[in-house]
């Protein structure tokens, strides 16, 4: 008997053949897509504002022991491969810090290439964290928007060796409370239109805001050095930070 004969005698078997090879071919660009986005989510993203030694954390990640020169720059610094410290081959990208380019930030890294990222670390200065508190925290407001609380994050409290630097519970708590305000504001911004944007807002709960509000987020607050000051007693310190990249890797 020919396949042709076959169906002209049982036409309820061809919609179930078409049904499994559609579902197999769903399957199957579900699975490849999966592998695909899987493999390549290895970019651990550092971003902070100007001067907040990012370059320094980014150079002592590859080569703990290397001296590099600090200086702004408004190219994106990469590296791609294996470190010692690090068990699988790794991708940093250090994103400058210029406020001019803040838009290439967000709709290069934190849109088309989201998914390739699998942790960011936030790195503040923390000797001259109260003087830039709100800009610190306007910047991690916008990231927690666009990331929605997907991503982990590291808050760098870099240069620890800095006299009167800002410990990790201050900046914590400080940026807890400049999100709230930020919240209010944005909040009262949107009352004054339509009010159909919510999703610019990070929490309805306005300047009442608790790192709690954010469940699925995992975020963390550590002190570093990644560079020193002359005559410091300190030392070049980043473990913390190590240790959380092989955790959150």
């Amino acid at each position: 008997m020919t396949l042709s004969s076959f169906f002209e005698y049982d036409y309820t078997i061809l919609p179930l053949v078409l049904s499994v090879c559609t579902g197999f071919i769903a399957f199957l660009i579900a699975y490849l897509l999966f592998k695909k986005v899987s493999v390549r989510r290895n970019v651990f993203l550092l971003v902070g504002l100007s001067d907040s030694g990012k370059t320094q954390v980014f150079s002592k990640l590859i080569n703990v022991n290397k001296k590099t020169q600090s200086y702004t720059s408004i190219e994106e610094n990469t590296f791609n491969g294996k470190i010692p410290c690090f068990s699988k081959e790794i991708s940093l990208v250090d994103f400058p810090g210029t406020l001019r380019l803040r838009s290439r930030l967000f709709s290069k890294w934190l849109t088309f290439e989201l998914n390739t990222i699998r942790g960011i670390i936030f790195v503040v200065d923390s000797s001259t964290f109260t003087k830039h508190a709100r800009d610190i925290a306007e910047l991690l407001y916008d990231i927690l928007i666009k990331t929605k609380s997907s991503i982990d994050i590291f808050v760098a409290c870099n240069k620890q060796d800095i006299l009167l630097s800002k410990n990790k519970n201050v900046i914590k708590t400080t940026l807890e409370k400049d999100l709230g305000l930020i919240n209010k504001s944005r909040a009262a911004s949107l009352d004054m239109t339509d009010g159909s944007r919510k999703d610019e807002l990070l929490t309805e709960t306005g300047e009442n805001f608790k790192w709690e509000d954010l469940p699925r987020l995992k975020i963390d607050f550590d002190e570093i050095i990644a560079d020193l000051e002359e005559d410091s007693d300190k030392a070049i310190n980043i473990d913390s930070l190590t240790q959380w990249i092989n955790d959150v890797y």
